[in-house]
């Protein structure tokens, strides 16, 4: 078997570890996988980055927009690539020689901020089984494991969750996806 796995400094869960922020609408938590996925990254509590974005970007929208989140992880030291052809303002299926450089990037030590649409995450790793020669993608998913529905996921399920080639050609990508070094 290949396995290649470069797990964040910490994972958090959107749901369970973002406080809403006064001022904001009610459960801004569902809205916060692009930041949470950035905490990640950073090894700093969601809050502080949410805090940070809203300071810098004030209460709208515009703190999700992944221009925003990929200059604050580069003002903090990371070095970001764009790896995908960009997907806006059209979604479209991912490209398989796009996630074959995807898994270059996860061998050279990199963790890729995947947008999917609708939804940040991201690609820690890959492995792929010795009787097959299709990858499976391992992920830390702010959401939890996407395999199950809402209610059944667990504060750690996105942690190293592992989802299959099938599913991940299925779902969108919307934006891009970059590689960062951290």
């Amino acid at each position: 078997m290949i396995e290649i796995i470069n797990d964040t400094k910490l994972y958090w869960n959107q749901y369970f570890d973002v406080t809403d922020l006064p001022g904001t609408i009610k459960d801004e938590r569902k809205r916060t996988c692009n930041i949470t996925s950035v905490a990640m990254i950073l090894g700093k509590h969601p809050d502080k980055i949410l805090n940070d974005m809203f300071n810098k970007y004030g209460i709208n929208d515009k703190f999700q927009w992944e221009k925003h989140l990929i200059d604050y992880l580069i003002e903090n030291g990371c070095t970001c690539t764009e790896i995908t052809e960009h997907a806006y303002p059209k979604a479209r299926q991912i490209r398989d020689d796009e996630l074959i450089k995807m898994m270059n990037e996860l061998k050279n030590e990199r963790i890729i901020f995947y947008h999917k649409k609708g939804h940040y995450q991201l690609m820690v790793g890959y492995r792929i089984k010795e009787d097959s020669n299709v990858p499976e993608y391992i992920f830390n998913d702010p959401a939890g494991d996407r395999n199950k529905m809402l209610w059944r996921r667990k504060r750690n399920s996105g942690h190293l969750v592992t989802y299959s080639h099938k599913k991940i050609k299925r779902e969108k990508i919307y934006g891009s996806c970059w590689s960062v070094e951290i």
